[in-house]
């Protein structure tokens, strides 16, 4: 599997439980520049959420197998 398919896969994983919870999001970071042709290499998947849903959306991500690398 390429890491790529792979990632874009984890990544609609994530959305879909944040959408279950009712949680927006927006992709931000390298991958957000991804539409425009700007290649960043990047070992993580960064997202911005609302912080009142913080800990919800810890919860579902650790349940999908997924953890919080920084809260700010």
């Amino acid at each position: 599997m390429a890491p790529a398919s792979r990632l874009g896969r984890q990544i609609h994983e994530v959305l879909a439980a944040l959408e279950r919870i009712g949680a927006a999001s927006a992709l931000i970071g390298g991958l957000a520049l991804a539409p425009y042709r700007v290649v960043r290499a990047t070992i993580d998947v960064d997202l911005l959420v609302d912080g009142a849903l913080a800990d919800a959306i810890d919860a579902e991500l650790r349940r999908l197998g997924y953890r919080c690398l920084h809260r700010s």
